[in-house]
């Protein structure tokens, strides 16, 4: 595939869009939204609560039923991830307890999760979405968009 090439990017996108194809869009998104955590993973600037909050958004609005953008997961991959995701949120309530904060919107310290592979909560769901891109990307190469690109 060829996501990391702008001009594809967009081919890609609108011919999903133009296929009418909500699941595939939604996967396409749920991918550029794993690709940023990425990012704020392996950013040294990042706090540790923006990953958290990146986290919670990527949660809430693609893998929660009745998300905005849900993406439905193979059942033992959803099982796998909402047991590291409450492992990470069980840390997280802790140390907010430990530090007083109320508020779940409050800073939280930056080695709250540090040591407990935050950046790898999302591999399983990472690598479903890239099959599930290969799939609508193999029909994208046998289309007109793509001859185009």
């Amino acid at each position: 595939m060829v996501l990391h090439i702008p001009v594809a990017i967009d081919f890609f996108y609108d011919y999903l869009k133009n296929r009418h194809n909500p699941e595939g869009i939604h996967a396409f998104a749920l991918y550029i939204d794993l690709r940023l955590y990425d990012g704020l993973c392996l950013s040294a600037e990042t706090t540790r609560s923006e990953i958290v909050q990146m986290a919670h958004k990527i949660k809430q609005e693609y893998l929660d039923e009745g998300g905005e953008y849900y993406v439905e997961l193979e059942e033992h991959m959803r099982s796998s991830f909402m047991e590291k995701y409450a492992v990470v949120q069980d840390l997280i309530s802790k140390e907010r307890s430990l530090q007083g904060i109320e508020n779940s919107d409050e800073e939280i310290e930056d080695d709250v999760v540090g040591e407990h592979n935050f950046d790898l909560i999302f591999i399983e769901v990472y690598a479903f979405v890239l099959e599930k891109l290969r799939g609508y990307f193999d029909l994208f190469k046998g289309s007109n968009a793509f001859t185009e690109l």
